[in-house]
């Protein structure tokens, strides 16, 4: 069980409940410990770390052929001197990433002076960033590798005067000697000490990580992400549902208004050009006009169908959670035109019109023929021509009189049958638009049903665990009590000098 749960020991305990706390609550201090008792740790070993392309394996390999006794193979966890190598390039990014343990001796260098003039610049900014960051001055000693290899092999035939020289001012001897100064003169009493500081620090971050557990059980924190999760899944328990519902009434409305207005302006087209063709056709050719536009209507549901279908797709996809599989558009046939009414024969209307036509007829036959009366022999063709003439003229205006109406009588039934024509395509597209709606609506409840289902197997899981938790809580609080006491014990016996067995804290 892992500290975080506050467990119990496990059944293989390790030899001491001080040494069982502090491995697990804090398993790296642990580690650490126990590379100090195992011997891995030596106080004498040094490791370097630092800024990439600040010259540590030239640096290493200068202060190796200088002072060979220095042992500078260690890494930052077994090593009890630490050596920090800067690039004289620029000022360190704060903070610097330096392992930190507790009784460790860090030394700071940096490197490339001989390349960076104002290498005095950056060091002072670094002495101050490393002083606010460690919490007092730290020293930095400027160093050159480059310098030190070319007094090593360039000058090694030359006058050591000027090779000593050369290598003084590479500042490797001054670094060297303060590795060696940082190095304890008792190996032994070092590891001791250290162990015992190591061991206090442990101690204490384990004791803060179970307090922080005792306080977070006692406020409820266990549970505090649990209930959260509860909370968020039964707020979106429906899958947006009521937001999709409405969207979808929303978007059935402005389709609506769409079909309206779309049907309105397509039958007012066809009206047009039906009304252009009355007036433009040939009087044998007004017969055909019920076919014609039979057709034409028949054009114009195809037309409505299809946008209608692409209006009820585009419906769906602006719905949340619905899918456009499934729907259709508009069915059945197309409005039918009926037959034009019968011509109007023998009326009032048409007597007048024949006897205004008969006697406007007569009277251009007279105006005609009046110069022939001035000729007395063919006075008598007169009459005979006079009436020829008015019969013709009648003729003439009656047809044209017929034809005129006739036209006008079509006008009309063909409005009368589109705005008919009308109706019944609102009706057609409103129906289809309505039941999208249902197949929509009927999708949105079913996935949200789906939803809650899932939702309410996770809730339910949820309400296990934080009874579980609940329940386990007591008991959690118990445990932590006792690793607390035992470090707090653990603790007083180093403060008191009685340091724990070496065995007590060995993995």
């Amino acid at each position: 069980m892992s500290a975080l749960e506050c467990g119990v020991p496990q059944a293989t305990d390790p030899p001491s409940e001080f040494a069982d706390v502090l491995s697990r609550w804090q398993p790296d201090g642990w580690r650490r410990l126990a590379a100090v008792t195992d011997g891995r740790w030596d106080p004498r070993r040094i490791a370097v770390v630092g800024e990439v392309g600040a010259g540590k394996s030239e640096l290493i390999a200068e202060l190796v052929a200088y002072s060979p006794e220095l042992d500078l193979s260690g890494s930052p966890d077994d090593s009890g001197v630490l050596l920090v190598v800067l690039d004289a390039a620029a000022p360190a990014k704060a903070p610097l990433d330096v392992p930190r343990t507790p009784g460790r001796r860090v030394v700071f260098a940096l490197n490339k002076i001989d390349v960076h003039e104002d290498w005095a610049v950056v060091r002072g900014a670094n002495m101050q960033a490393l002083g606010a960051q460690f919490g007092g001055p730290q020293v930095i000693v400027p160093v050159s590798a480059r310098l030190a290899a070319t007094a090593r092999i360039a000058l090694a035939d030359t006058d050591s005067g000027v090779r000593m020289r050369v290598l003084a001012a590479s500042g490797v001897p001054g670094l060297a000697r303060q590795l060696a100064a940082a190095l304890p003169s008792d190996a032994q009493r070092a590891r001791s000490d250290h162990h015992r500081d190591l061991t206090r620090t442990v101690a204490d971050q384990a004791a803060d990580s179970i307090r922080a557990m005792v306080r977070s059980l006692g406020d409820g924190d266990d549970i505090t992400q649990p209930r959260a999760e509860r909370a968020r899944l039964l707020a979106s328990r429906d899958g947006g549902r009521t937001e999709a519902v409405a969207a979808l009434r929303s978007q059935v409305q402005l389709a609506r208004v769409d079909v309206v207005h779309e049907v309105g302006a397509q039958v007012r087209a066809l009206n047009g050009v039906v009304r252009a063709r009355v007036d433009d056709a040939a009087p044998r050719e007004l017969a055909d006009l019920a076919s014609y536009l039979d057709s034409a209507v028949a054009e114009l549901t195809e037309r409505l169908d299809a946008w209608t279908t692409a209006r009820i797709a585009q419906l769906a996809r602006r719905v949340a959670n619905a899918a456009a599989d499934g729907l259709w558009g508009p069915a059945g046939g197309s409005p039918r035109v009926g037959p034009p009414p019968p011509r109007a024969r023998h009326t009032v209307e048409s007597r007048l019109t024949i006897a205004l036509g008969a006697s406007a007829g007569v009277g251009l036959g007279r105006l005609a023929v009046a110069p022939l009366t001035m000729i007395p022999a063919l006075d008598a063709l007169t009459i005979p021509l006079t009436l020829v003439l008015g019969a013709g003229a009648a003729w003439w205006f009656t047809r044209s009189r017929a034809q005129v109406a006739e036209r006008a009588q079509l006008r009309q039934w063909a409005a009368e049958a589109l705005v008919e024509v009308k109706a019944q395509l609102e009706q057609r597209m409103v129906s289809a638009l309505v039941e999208a709606e249902a197949l929509v609506a009927e999708d949105i409840v079913r996935r949200a049903g789906e939803r809650a289902a899932l939702v309410d197997v996770e809730v339910g899981a949820i309400d296990a665990e934080i009874r579980r938790l609940g329940s386990a809580r007591s008991g959690r609080m118990a445990s932590c009590r006792r690793d607390l006491a035992a470090v707090e014990e653990g603790l007083r016996a180093i403060s008191a000098g009685k340091e724990p067995e070496r065995d007590a804290v060995r993995l």
